[in-house]
């Protein structure tokens, strides 16, 4: 079984919340970027679906950066419950409508994520859960990524990279494919907000960047 890496790089930055679920959309994204293949691809992990079913099917190596535990903890749950079950956990969700932390396992996601958040490095543990809402989203988006997507990830969770800090922790020229999200809507761990010329280096001449909102 393949896990995504952890690395800690700035513990005193962390926002009290995010993102456990993507307000974007992965398969548009897939559908966009058709059949391009990258060497290394990067940016902002959120909620985790990007970078897994966007990059990480694509790339040899996918590097990705979150300033929260809120959505560290949600994205690597997601990544441990595919390294479990594969496609499965597609099933074991959409068929699932409220996880209770509170009781013994009564159902198969049930399971699946208590076994699931002990893989989770020890911080990240007390941000796995996932609540009605949460769930209700990631469905909607889950649903619409083809099965056969799940085993490729699997098989690949090792090539992911998930970095406690912000975009000042990634290195000029690493990527070819850059997903910065909504970056230019928050703040980064100087309390400034990233300026387009900033992000620019990080990606490979003639190469590509990803972005969902902005200036």
């Amino acid at each position: 079984m393949t896990l995504p890496r952890f690395e800690e790089r700035y513990a005193a930055f962390n926002k009290t919340s995010g993102y456990k679920a993507t307000n974007e959309e992965p398969e548009t994204m897939r559908k966009m970027l058709g059949t391009r293949h990258f060497k290394k691809s990067g940016g902002i992990s959120s909620s985790g679906e990007i970078p897994l079913f966007v990059l990480l099917p694509r790339s040899a190596e996918v590097v990705v950066v979150d300033h929260a535990y809120y959505s560290l903890g949600a994205a690597f749950i997601k990544a441990a419950m595919i390294a479990l079950a594969g496609a499965k956990a597609k099933k074991y969700l959409l068929e699932t409508t409220v996880v209770n932390y509170h009781a013994a396992p009564s159902t198969n996601l049930e399971a699946l994520m208590k076994e699931a958040v002990e893989l989770l490095p020890d911080v990240l543990k007390p941000h796995a859960k996932l609540g009605e809402y949460d769930l209700s989203s990631i469905k909607k988006t889950w649903s619409l990524i083809p099965d056969s997507v799940f085993p490729v990830i699997q098989k690949r969770l090792d090539r992911l990279l998930m970095i406690h800090g912000d975009m000042s922790d990634l290195a000029p020229g690493e990527f070819d494919l850059l997903y910065i999200s909504n970056l230019f809507d928050h703040t980064n761990r100087t309390t400034k907000i990233p300026k387009f010329p900033e992000i620019t280096p990080l990606v490979n001449v003639g190469k590509h960047i990803l972005e969902a909102g902005g200036e």
